[in-house]
């Protein structure tokens, strides 16, 4: 599609901050941050792949992975007040 890769990831996060950041002031419905938390842990099987295709793995990618799953993570224990 021409987008970077690392442009799509930046989205995705600057997305996930903002509706995490927001739920400290409104609630938000879980199954929103639950739908975006598993957009976002789809897409890893598929990078890991090209990584692998590639032969590198890429340090800040498997962090930014961490990161996505560390997401879901806390979304599934996710409590509105």
């Amino acid at each position: 599609m021409g987008i970077p890769v690392a442009a799509l990831g930046l989205i995705w996060f600057a997305i996930a901050t903002g509706l995490s950041a927001t739920s400290f002031k409104i609630p938000i419905k879980r199954i929103v941050l639950l739908s975006w938390a598993i957009i976002g842990v789809l897409t890893i099987p598929l990078f890991v792949y090209a990584e692998f295709q590639l032969g590198a793995i890429c340090l800040l990618c498997t962090l930014a992975h961490i990161l996505g799953l560390t997401f879901l993570g806390l979304t599934l224990f996710y409590q509105k007040t």
